[in-house]
């Protein structure tokens, strides 16, 4: 008789136990979809795919691959003087207001391409095609340039409703480079990013300055201009030394033209 009672304790332990551990994997998910949540707002979807593809764990190391992409920068004209400005007329609040409303609408634009968005630099943005998942070259190519237009038609779009609140308008440039990087977790373990570095960024600088020399929105290295199959639709700036290299061909993309269809 007494044995009852005892098997009844050790089945209730038991179903205790199974809660707890039912409770415990539970709060485990749940601990883990509000990690990806958090994660989701500083990282591409590609790169949250890339470092939670093991188990669904968090696989975060130092070390890269070797990818050949497409980089894309935008970069906003004048926005030093901006700055300056405002802060004297103590209208930091309005500028940052509007600075966040320009990166909310063009990195939409970025991610419906499938860029991933590596980083701000200041007013600026950088992201890349290609890695770490790539349709192929060709394509990754055409999915920039597409996205550098929908870019500049997406300031157009916010210049109208700026300027009927009585705000200047803004411009920008956005520069799109080829070439092989090292993409990966670059940094030390206490304090890393999810980066590129190779010659294709290195030569968005350039790009940059040439492309504001000649006020054009849309400028690209002869690779970018090539794979994207607009040879003959590009207009050449001029040959230009990039990075210490011997001179290459900077192009400038006109900034409406390509659909959608064409890069399916």
């Amino acid at each position: 008789q007494r044995l009852l009672p005892m098997a009844h304790l050790a089945s209730t332990t038991l179903l205790v136990g199974l809660v707890s551990t039912g409770e415990g994997i539970i709060r485990v998910q749940f601990g883990r979809q509000k990690l990806r949540t958090a994660l989701a707002k500083y990282l591409s979807p590609a790169v949250m795919q890339e470092v939670t593809k093991d188990q669904d764990e968090l696989d975060i190391n130092l070390g890269g691959k070797a990818y050949d992409v497409i980089v894309l920068m935008t970069d906003i004209r004048g926005f030093t003087e901006k700055t300056t400005r405002a802060t004297e007329e103590g209208k930091v609040t309005e500028l940052v207001d509007r600075l966040n409303a320009y990166f909310t609408a063009i990195v939409e634009d970025l991610l419906q391409m499938n860029a991933t968005v590596d980083k701000y630099i200041g007013d600026a943005t950088l992201s890349y095609f290609g890695a770490p998942i790539s349709r192929g070259p060709e394509q990754d190519a055409r999915a920039a340039v597409e996205a550098a237009r929908r870019v500049c038609s997406t300031l157009d779009r916010l210049n109208v409703g700026w300027m009927k609140a009585g705000l200047e308008p803004w411009d920008h440039v956005v520069v799109l480079s080829a070439g092989s990087v090292i993409c990966g977790n670059i940094g030390s373990p206490k304090r890393l990013d999810f980066t590129v570095i190779g010659d294709a960024v290195n030569r968005i600088s350039r790009i940059e300055s040439i492309a504001k020399q000649n006020q054009c929105s849309i400028a690209a290295s002869e690779d970018v201009v090539h794979l994207a199959g607009l040879d003959q639709d590009a207009k050449k700036l001029g040959d230009f030394p990039l990075r210490g290299q011997k001179p290459q061909a900077v192009y400038a993309i006109s900034a409406s033209g390509m659909s959608q269809a064409s890069i399916d």
